[in-house]
Order: C-alpha cells, then structure tokens, then sequence
C-alpha cells in the first residue's frame, strides 16, 4: 500500500472527526476546507452527501451567526465611529446593498475576505431574517456546490496524473493557493473601483 492510499485509509477511518473540523471550517475560511472536503470525497475517504450535508449546515450556522454580530454591534456599539465607515464602505461597494440585498449576499460569497463583514451589515442594517434568511439558503447552496465540485474534479485528475503523495499534496495547494489569490484579485478590483458595484 502506497503512502497516499494509507493517508487516505487513515482520514476515511477519522472522517467524523474530519466533518467536525469541515463544518468548524466554514465559519473561518471555507472556501479551503470545501475544496478539500471535495478532493477527499472523490477518493473515497469522505461521503460526498456527507460533505455537502455538513458544509451547507455549516455554511447556514456561519451566516446566522455573523448577521447576530452585526445587530448586536447595531445594538450596542452602533454610535461607534469605527462601525459607521465599515458600513459606508460597504454601501460604497455594493450601493444596493439595502433595497436589494440579493445582489450582496451572492456576490460576496465569491469574494475573498468579504462575505462576513457583508453579513455583519446586513445584521447592521436590521434586514428582515426572514428575507435574509431565503437568500442566504439559495447563495450558500450555489457556493457549497461550486466548491465542492472544484475540489472533487481536481481529486479526480490529481489522482490520474500521479499516486505519489507528494506530488498529490503539491498540486492541492496549487489549486487551493490559485482559487483564493483569484478571490482576492476580484476583491483588489472592486476596492480600486470607486464606483462600487451596482
């Protein structure tokens, strides 16, 4: 048995440890643990259903909880200078981000370093939960199932292309490094347009 296949015995026999780590993950910095969520499962050491069950609640608990933090700051700290150019920054950035917060809530799921604090405005902002609560369900389906998928595609030519677990291990943190420096060239974009985005 190669060093990769006993890797991948030893994570299979853990993979409830692993999906607690999987849904922790998605309250910090989820793009990464998708995408190696979805490699794992293509070779069979994690379930795909399991993975996609266990991100999308994670990713719903991470939505709920950074909006609360932004109706306690709302609360509490509201008055507070720092808060109110955080939210100015971010209605300059995304200018509809009160009467339509759709727009918002998708676009920034694909943008590195930017998805919580638009949570925390909409928290902020008081938006109806309930409203709030339907569009982060259908955003946080398309984003579990976009990242998912690229990490399960590249398990699939990753394995083809070599066995050696070094070379497996290199090329998933060339394929993780690149999707996150893509996600924070979109976000030097938009904060180099002054204009925001409508």
């Amino acid at each position: 048995m190669d060093a990769l296949a006993i890797a991948l015995n030893f994570i299979g026999e853990h993979r409830y440890l692993g999906y607690l780590v999987l849904f922790l993950g998605m309250i910090v910095e989820g793009e990464v643990f998708l995408m190696t969520a979805g490699i794992l499962a293509n070779l069979n050491a994690f379930s795909l259903e399991e993975v996609f069950v266990v991100s999308f609640a994670g990713v719903l608990v991470n939505d709920v909880i950074w909006y609360h933090i932004g109706v306690y700051l709302k609360n509490n700290h509201g008055h507070r200078s720092l808060l109110q150019r955080a939210e100015r920054k971010v209605k300059k950035l995304l200018p509809s981000i009160e009467t339509s917060p759709a727009y918002a809530i998708f676009i920034s799921k694909f943008i590195a370093g930017f998805n919580h604090p638009t949570l925390i405005i909409l928290g902020f902002l008081k938006t109806n939960f309930k409203y709030f609560m339907k569009l982060q369900v259908l955003a946080s389906l398309v984003w579990t199932l976009v990242f998912i998928s690229l990490g399960f595609a590249f398990g699939h030519t990753a394995i083809s292309v070599s066995h050696k677990i070094h070379v497996f291990i290199i090329s998933a943190v060339v394929l993780i490094a690149a999707v996150m420096l893509l996600e924070r060239s979109i976000r030097y974009v938009i904060n180099k347009n002054g204009n925001g985005l409508k």
